[in-house]
């Protein structure tokens, strides 16, 4: 008996040290916002929850430009977002612009349209790159010039992913 207790009592133990020597995580979400190291909470105005760097984006011109003009917000640019696990980026794309195909890991994207039409594709959750891009909808064309190749070599990986498809 006593060695079955001794057993049992060192198995919870390893299991309560195992619950505090293994907690990998996220940072807790549910807390309004963190202090950043070095500054004095007394010191917080409005102004530190406020960012204008997303003004100049009122003027932009995309004129000649072919890639889009990014303007973002992360902790380094806007302290406030420490602790929030976001970030915000503004994308002006050119007519014609094209945004690679692309992963976030871990992480979600909003699309906001304020004028014109911007032509993506996704699903959420596990993503299959090949089903994703080339069995999307998205024309042959924007592919093309998304992956900086020619139509030709497009059109083959369409085409493969249709009869991986089909099988």
């Amino acid at each position: 008996m006593g060695k079955v207790c001794s057993f049992i009592a060192l198995a919870m133990i390893l299991a309560l040290a195992n619950s505090f020597l293994g907690n990998a995580r996220d940072p807790d979400i549910l807390k309004d916002f963190l202090i950043p190291t070095g500054l004095d909470p007394s010191n917080i105005t409005s102004q530190f929850f406020t960012y204008t760097g997303f003004r100049e984006l009122v003027n932009v011109n995309t004129t000649g430009k072919t890639a889009a003009i990014e303007t973002k917000a992360s902790m380094k640019e806007f302290p406030a977002l420490e602790g929030q696990a976001v970030s915000i980026a503004a994308l002006t794309y050119p007519p014609s612009g094209i945004n690679p195909p692309h992963v976030h890991p871990r992480a979600a994207e909003l699309l906001i349209v304020l004028q014109g039409v911007l032509e993506v594709g996704a699903n959420a959750g596990t993503v299959s790159l090949p089903n994703t891009v080339f069995a999307s909808g998205i024309s042959a064309e924007i592919l093309a010039k998304a992956f900086k190749t020619d139509l030709e070599t497009i059109s083959k990986l369409i085409a493969a992913n249709n009869i991986t498809k089909a099988a």
